[in-house]
């Protein structure tokens, strides 16, 4: 499933809201990769593109976890249980990959799982993080 910012809420956190935008992109382009991957183009930059993509991830992930320390959101232990899990499959995924180049676990993870969790994850914890973080008086 391609995303778009449409498929999930803007939060109330601006520079949340551009980082989800930014990785939308980047899964977009993975997309694509896969789609002519699979139309029989070469596999090369694949694995360059996932690591990007993760290693965005994993900054996202620390950006959020600070926030929530900074404004002592009282579920942080909750939501950061949710990147580690999440990013452990992603992680998987990517070294998958780099170990077989196996495409069919890439597609499953790119096209279902990523979309799936990036959507419920942001309509439900980050909706209700950013408008926490900013109904907090700003210092």
């Amino acid at each position: 499933m391609r995303l778009s910012a449409d498929d999930f809420p803007e939060v109330a956190v601006a520079a949340m809201h551009a980082v989800h935008l930014e990785e939308v992109d980047m899964i977009n382009a993975i997309y694509e990769m896969l789609e002519a991957i699979e139309a029989g183009a070469g596999q090369d930059g694949l694995a360059g593109k996932l690591e990007e993509l993760l290693d965005h991830t994993r900054e996202h992930f620390v950006a959020e976890e600070v926030l929530m320390d900074q404004h002592h959101f009282p579920p942080a232990p909750v939501h950061k249980a949710a990147h580690d899990a999440f990013l452990h499959d992603m992680e998987q995924m990517v070294s998958g990959w780099k170990a077989d180049q196996a495409l069919a676990p890439v597609a499953q993870f790119m096209r279902n799982d990523l979309p799936t969790w990036m959507v419920e994850h942001i309509s439900t914890m980050d909706f209700v993080t950013a408008r926490f973080v900013a109904m907090q008086p700003q210092s």
